[in-house]
């Protein structure tokens, strides 16, 4: 009801429901995720963390995938990565989870084993991921030192996805006129 309910962008009513499901005592492991990943759903990650955690330790592998996700949005790479290690150990292999493998890797400069996830990532061929696939690539361009390429990737990122109107429009806007400026020098 309450992802419902903020998929709905009904706030008051969804805000009661959060307050309601703070409120139920999971009677076992599996009540106890589901309460978990709705507390994650709605932003409240410390409350969802603690519990997460909790099953982790009792081998929930469901745990590791929104672990992973707090620690991205706490901007802990070291530890997501520890997480997402341990989905791809168990058998993951979809675009999200290869997308995030190489992202955290770039932030920990670990390009050799962000270039093997992109990869990955790229053999998948979702459509879904496309976007980001592509704003990856122009970053691994960029911290191999290969200026001139990331140059032409971006300028073709901003042809294929980059509206005035588009809430990335003014982080893509610098980083094209970087590129510029450093082919020019």
């Amino acid at each position: 009801k309450l992802l419902a309910l903020r998929e709905l962008k009904r706030t008051k009513e969804a805000e009661q429901a959060a307050a309601e499901l703070s409120k139920i005592t999971p009677e076992n492991d599996q009540e106890a995720l589901s309460k978990a990943i709705a507390q994650f759903s709605v932003g409240d990650y410390n409350t969802a963390e603690t519990t997460l955690l909790e099953l982790y330790e009792k081998g929930f592998q469901e745990a590791s995938y929104y672990l992973a996700q707090i620690c991205i949005a706490k901007e802990d790479d070291p530890a997501a990565k520890g997480y997402l290690m341990e989905l791809v150990n168990a058998g993951g292999q979809d675009a999200e989870l290869y997308y995030q493998l190489a992202a955290v890797n770039i932030r920990l400069n670990k390009i050799k084993e962000a270039k093997e996830y992109y990869e990955k990532l790229t053999a998948i061929g979702d459509s879904a991921w496309q976007r980001g696939q592509d704003k990856l690539y122009i970053v691994l361009l960029e911290k191999q030192g290969m200026w001139d390429d990331a140059y032409f990737y971006m300028k073709k990122y901003m042809q294929d996805y980059i509206t005035q109107e588009d809430k990335e429009y003014e982080e893509a806007r610098k980083e094209y006129l970087f590129l510029e400026r450093i082919i020019k020098e």
